[in-house]
């Protein structure tokens, strides 16, 4: 771009990288065979800083009026052959730019949208540009100009839900019973078939009729599919837990009334694996390597409460 100052044209030139970001863009004003000693960080900065040095005379000129961003016909050229112009949306204390609005290649199939805004928090400015189009939607999360995170769903409430609540995100009883506020008052209801002790899952549904819905989860519950650890699986907690049971209803009471734990539990499934080594290797065969144990002193009051 060039304009004419005092006679003396005045060329600018847009690169990419600037003092602060080498990703956004930077700005260098030459006249004649001067030029800015090192490129700015916007326009305004550029022209003026050369001016003074020209003319030594400090004069600020504004990147829009350099521009001819004043002059309706220079924006009317400008914006001619654009099939879309972005435009911002102001809410709250935020200012949504929206980058994109377009039909996806396919009529009908969908749209491309694009759009990004900046959020400081603590002194720290956080950029989230989000995309949509028929093939999903996306949030990427910009932190000191740099890719921190990223988040991919079919639809914005999926993904929108994953910003907010990380995989490994844990959530405080608070948090718990807000949600269930929030889904009562939007006219859900709970259908989990089981205690809340059994299983940590929920299902909810909004249906007009949930009894469809609340069979069907009780099906998937009493087959097994809706466990940590499906039935048909080994679960070596459950089976330590029944090895409990078993040996604290056979072993008898003792001469002071007191019932005493077996410090060993075996349960059918290891005798299993026992018999199976000795037929294996035969009589007399070297003991399977035995699994490192940790024992502990069960404090007193601990026993009491077995009484």
């Amino acid at each position: 771009m060039r304009v004419e100052l005092k006679n003396r044209p005045f060329t600018i030139r847009v690169i990419q990288g600037n003092k602060q970001n080498k990703l956004l863009p930077g700005f260098l004003c030459e006249s004649l065979l001067e030029s800015n000693e090192e490129v700015e960080n916007d326009l305004t900065n550029a022209i003026s800083k050369l001016y003074k040095k020209i003319f030594q005379t400090e004069t600020c000129f504004f990147r829009t009026l350099v521009m001819g961003m004043d002059d309706n016909n220079i924006l009317d050229k400008i914006v001619s052959d654009l099939s879309f112009q972005p435009f911002s949306i102001h809410i709250q204390k935020i200012n949504i730019i929206i980058h994109s609005i377009g039909m996806s290649a396919k009529q009908g199939t969908g749209c491309k949208f694009t759009s990004s805004f900046i959020y400081t928090k603590s002194k720290e400015r956080t950029l989230f540009f989000q995309t949509i189009s028929e093939n999903g939607c996306s949030i990427y999360v910009y932190k000191k100009n740099q890719l921190s995170k990223e988040f991919h769903g079919s639809d914005t409430n999926s993904v929108q839900l994953g910003l907010l609540y990380p995989k490994d995100y844990i959530f405080s009883e608070r948090e718990i019973r807000a949600w269930w506020a929030i889904l009562h008052a939007t006219g859900c209801v709970n259908i989990i078939p089981f205690d809340k002790g059994e299983s940590e899952y929920e299902f909810w549904t909004r249906s007009s009729d949930p009894e469809p819905d609340k069979t069907m989860v009780n099906m998937l519950y009493q087959s097994g599919f809706l466990r940590t650890i499906p039935n048909k699986m080994f679960n070596a907690t459950e089976v330590f837990w029944e090895s409990f049971e078993h040996s604290l209803n056979l072993n008898k009471h003792g001469a002071n009334g007191k019932q005493r734990i077996l410090s060993i539990i075996v349960s059918l499934h290891i005798i299993h694996n026992a018999k199976i080594h000795g037929r294996v290797y035969g009589h007399g065969c070297p003991a399977a390597p035995k699994p490192s144990m940790r024992r502990k002193i069960i404090l007193q009051e601990y026993e009491d409460q077995f009484e």
